[in-house]
């Protein structure tokens, strides 16, 4: 049995969570680290509630949770949970979503790999585990850009880590003080691309992503899986106000200058494709398209934040 690592911090970010998630969560992460702390953007006290009145009469001396009254999105959630680790001096995070499980030892695998490419002089930025998805019991590719081109890489029992410009949020291990470096996440996105834009600007920064094969996350991509009409694929899709705030974002990072060009062009042809996708296979058409043209309206016009 590993020891619990007492220099890192989890945390992770609710939103009118279904606890029964929440709690195989909470559970799976209880032997891998000494502290968790919650970050809820519920706009009621519901998850105040049920988390005192489970975790607080638990044996869980380990666990907080910070409340706000608003929903302030993800990207401000995450930033107030690393300030709070930040000021009690713990030298790691790994953050969550709400409905994310991590294998047993995936902190271990994360912290591992993390303190061996320090070893070799890797200037590492944060490392992230392969996520599986239990809808379609697959893993999801690696992502990596080389010659504008997106390449998809699976893992192999040859390779331990990859090296991608950019993983997502949940599982994500990263050193405290790399964001004296890089900064906080852009709230302004408030969701979507929110991990891309962190990522990019790190790398920008002279910092690198890793995806660890050995380590392992059960993530849901979207609310449901559909299968691709043209190719034997499933993608993720997520409801019409999520379609905006990809749209827009995607928009919004085409206008900062520590994108890469390579980038823009390569997930502007993609983000064509996934606009006639949904406008074309995806009920409700006719809001989503709405939705998406909005998107792209707000992005060209500067807006951020939470859409109202």
């Amino acid at each position: 049995m590993m020891e619990k690592s007492d220099a890192t911090c989890a945390i992770v970010v609710t939103y009118q969570p279904d606890f029964g998630i929440l709690q195989q969560l909470l559970t799976a992460l209880q032997p891998q680290l000494e502290t968790v702390v919650i970050v809820d953007n519920t706009e009621s006290e519901l998850v105040k509630i049920w988390f005192e009145e489970t975790w607080q009469q638990a044996s869980f001396a380990s666990f907080f949770f910070l409340h706000s009254d608003t929903n302030e999105g993800v990207a401000a959630a995450h930033n107030r949970g690393i300030c709070w680790a930040k000021a009690r001096h713990f030298e790691y995070v790994v953050l969550f979503d709400q409905d994310s499980l991590p294998a047993q030892d995936m902190i271990f695998s994360l912290l591992a790999a993390h303190r061996d490419l320090e070893t070799r002089g890797v200037p590492v930025c944060l490392v992230g585990p392969k996520y599986v998805d239990n809808r379609i019991n697959q893993a999801a590719s690696f992502i990596k850009f080389k010659n504008c081109w997106m390449r998809r890489i699976n893992c192999s029992k040859e390779i331990e880590y990859h090296h991608v410009e950019y993983l997502i949020t949940s599982g994500s291990l990263i050193k405290v003080s790399v964001f004296d470096t890089v900064g906080l996440f852009e709230a302004s996105l408030f969701i979507d691309y929110v991990d891309v834009e962190w990522g990019l600007r790190a790398n920008s920064c002279g910092l690198k992503s890793f995806g660890v094969c050995n380590a392992v996350l059960m993530h849901a991509m979207g609310d449901k899986m559909v299968k691709h009409p043209l190719r034997n694929a499933s993608l993720p899709l997520h409801s019409p106000l999520r379609n905006y705030y990809m749209f827009r974002n995607a928009i919004l990072l085409y206008r900062k200058s520590f994108i890469p060009w390579c980038w823009k062009m390569t997930d502007g042809w993609r983000l064509i494709l996934r606009f006639i996708f949904y406008a074309v296979y995806s009920a409700p058409r006719w809001h989503r398209i709405q939705m998406m043209g909005r998107g792209v309206w707000h992005g060209l016009r500067g807006e951020t934040g939470r859409y109202h």
